[in-house]
């Protein structure tokens, strides 16, 4: 009797540790910093590298797709804010919703020289995502 009640007690803590730890992970890879265009272009060289949310809005005719490797598409576009712009490179499908001159919220990594490599694009509303910087003005 004692031993299965040691059992279920063993298996219950590693049921809770293992949630904890997904749901640790989880929030990590969708956590990050959020910034708008001229924010990362004026904070370039110290956000190289790290996983960064960018909003911006979707210059018109700067969308250019090319067919990589059977059907994976490249997109390159440019977004802006407030003056600012900056290089957006993404391989996969955009939302059937995303247009010129829409805001568009990306998630990915500056790698410098005005490149910003995204691999995940948002079509929403980014005022959920209202940075201090935009508070402020």
């Amino acid at each position: 009797m004692r031993r299965s009640l040691l059992v279920k007690v063993g298996v219950t803590v590693a049921l809770v540790l293992t949630a904890g730890v997904i749901i640790v992970y989880t929030a990590s890879k969708s956590s990050g910093l959020f910034r708008f265009v001229d924010e990362v272009r004026a904070q370039e060289k110290s956000l190289e590298g790290r996983d960064v949310w960018m909003a911006g809005t979707l210059e018109p005719t700067t969308h250019k797709v090319r067919s990589v490797r059977g059907q994976r598409q490249e997109h390159k576009f440019f977004l802006k804010h407030r003056g600012a712009r900056i290089e957006v490179r993404y391989t996969g499908s955009m939302p059937a919703n995303a247009k010129a001159g829409q805001q568009l919220v990306v998630l990915g990594k500056v790698t410098g020289k005005g490149l910003f490599r995204a691999r995940e694009i948002r079509t929403k509303c980014p005022s959920k995502y209202k940075s201090q910087y935009e508070a402020r003005k």
